[in-house]
């Protein structure tokens, strides 16, 4: 018992002269600086250039870096970067695990091609021009020497020529096995033209599915706002699917607000062209709905950009007021195809098209609302006190030197005036599209032409 407590005393005392003599390794060895150098010619070595960073605090198994530079001309920015290791590991060019915060990130489009700034050396590149290429197996992130990469208060930008948006980020990648991906953020902001984007909540969860050689994964963001837009929308909820590849983002899913009134189904390929498609989209409009089916935008495509609006049973009374400052009153309901063309500069135009109601129905007009004198007038004031319409179109005809041209054809009766007899009348609005609302008065141009009398009436 004796030999055997004098050996833990040994043990024991060189135990304690080992942890003594660690801790004044701490203290007094420049072994620290060889760490700091390692880690450098670590990145260096992996091909990020430019490497600058401050070595805040290093010990057996953990180094905290500070105030990292990475890159150039565009350098990727890091604040704090935290590391797990083991010193034998650390020398051989192996890393636990990174804890990143404070990253500010951008990525750009680039002909056709990403490029992510202060990356634009990895895996093999030789020059700026070359592109980052989306990992998609384990063995493509060999060009990283950390197994779990953990990211916190960060940001990445990320901008083409016709978009861009901030992204907060919260994430996780693991590399090992089959790599996965978890991201969230609250708050993410972004712009497109004239509309801007804020949005609640997002968060994405994906995987690597090595047979494809794509990343699957799903995504939700909560409450998106929508400002700068000609119609008001409200807050949306959206939920889809996500395949990335080395060359091609593919996002497929839907927005929806809380009712399912306004609702879109898309996808938005990132290939070359990128292009974004509506597979179905509808919203409310003048006691109806308005819908897209099957609409392919080109993002990089300058426009001008053609839209077909399918317009069905909107309130015909609704409409009439807002396009005559609310002195037309009528019953029934369009349907019809209204095509759209959206220019550069976000002007509004729309080639012919047109508007059918559904059924009879009737359209007052009050005598005050039709200008002018004479007796063709004042029949025309009379039939329209009650006319009964047997059919209605709502032309568009375009626009002309003055704005957009409307003309409504109308065929029917009133039944106390001249008998009943079958009238047909073309009434043409004009005025510039955004002073719709605005119109007092309907513009009859030939009186003599507006009354036609039918001569199947004769008999």
């Amino acid at each position: 018992m004796t030999s055997k407590r004098k050996k833990l005393k040994i043990i024991g005392a060189a135990t304690a002269g080992v942890m003594v003599f660690g801790v004044l390794a701490l203290l007094v060895l420049p072994w620290k600086v060889a760490v700091g150098n390692r880690l450098t010619g670590m990145l260096e070595d992996k091909g990020f250039a430019g490497v600058r960073l401050t070595l805040a605090d290093v010990g057996l198994r953990k180094a905290r870096l500070q105030d990292i530079s990475v890159g150039e001309d565009s350098p990727l920015i890091l604040k704090t970067l935290d590391l797990d290791y083991n010193l034998r590991d650390l020398f051989r060019g192996d890393l636990r695990e990174v804890t990143l915060q404070g990253l500010a990130l951008e990525a750009v489009k680039r002909n056709d091609r990403w490029v992510v700034m202060g990356l634009d050396n990895l895996q093999g590149a030789t020059d700026a021009s070359k592109s980052f290429e989306l990992p998609v197996s384990r063995s493509d992130f060999s060009f990283l020497p950390f197994s779990v990469i953990n990211v916190a208060d960060s940001v990445v930008h990320i901008a083409t020529e016709s978009w861009e948006v901030n992204l907060p980020v919260t994430a996780m990648l693991d590399k090992t096995a089959d790599p996965k991906f978890t991201y969230e953020a609250e708050h993410i902001n972004g712009k497109a033209g004239s509309i801007t984007v804020a949005t609640g909540k997002a968060e994405i969860k994906g995987r690597v599915d090595a047979a494809a050689q794509a990343w699957q994964g799903t995504w939700t963001i909560a409450d998106i706002a929508l400002t700068g837009q000609s119609v008001e929308i409200p807050v949306l909820q959206g939920a889809g699917t996500v395949v990335a590849k080395a060359g091609q983002i593919l996002v497929d899913g839907t927005l929806s607000s809380a009712d399912k009134t306004y609702s879109m189904s898309f996808v938005l390929d990132d290939g070359a062209p990128s292009a974004f498609t509506i597979k179905t989209a509808q919203m409310p409009w003048q006691g109806g709905r308005i819908a897209l089916k099957n609409e392919k935008i080109l993002l990089e495509k300058p426009m001008p950009l053609r839209l077909d609006l399918l317009v069905s049973k909107i309130d015909v009374n609704k409409l009439m007021q807002a396009l005559t400052g609310k002195k037309v009153s009528a019953t029934g309901q369009f349907s019809g195809t209204i095509p759209v063309v959206i220019d550069r500069n976000g002007s509004l135009s729309f080639p012919e098209g047109g508007l059918n109601t559904e059924g009879p129905g009737t359209i007052t007009m009050p005598p005050d609302a039709i200008p002018g004198e004479g007796a063709q007038l004042d029949l025309v004031r009379d039939i329209m006190k009650n006319f009964q319409y047997a059919k209605f179109r709502l032309g568009i005809n375009g626009i002309d030197g003055k704005g957009l041209s409307v003309l409504l054809a109308l065929e029917g009766n009133n039944p106390e005036v001249e008998n009943g007899r079958l009238v047909k009348l073309n009434v043409s609005l004009k005025g510039d599209l955004l002073d719709f609302i605005r119109q007092n008065a309907m513009l009859f141009n030939d009186p003599k032409a507006l009354l036609k009398q039918s001569n199947d009436d004769k008999n």
